[in-house]
């Protein structure tokens, strides 16, 4: 640790991971533990749906890191895929909407899926 960082506080995301029931999460959360520290964010919790990719605004999950957000237990909510939010654009462009609304953004690690 240098001078410069004693005493800041790091940045705080929630890695958020959307599954099928029997789907292993591990390599998704992995991959969003690695993306965090490589912009030096600490990661304050780990939720995970595992309802497969219903309507994000029935999970229950989701609606908990949105919560967190406002309740500012951290600054952004951290997603492997941004189809683990939603295929549809709609429904992504709402939720990315709901978490900048309680003053959060939505961290994606890859665009792509």
């Amino acid at each position: 640790m240098t001078d410069a960082t004693v005493g800041v506080e790091r940045f705080k995301v929630i890695v958020y991971v959307c599954t099928a029931a029997n789907a292993d999460l591990s390599l998704s959360r992995q991959e969003c533990i690695e993306h965090a520290e490589m912009y030096g964010w600490d990661v304050v919790a780990t939720i995970v749906d595992n309802t497969g990719l219903s309507a994000p605004q029935g999970r229950m999950g989701l609606s908990e890191a949105v919560e967190r957000i406002k309740a500012n237990e951290a600054g952004a909510i951290l997603i492997a895929y941004r189809s683990m939010i939603s295929p549809r654009q709609d429904e992504y462009d709402q939720i990315v909407a709901e978490v900048e609304e309680v003053g959060g953004f939505l961290a994606v690690r890859d665009r792509e899926r």
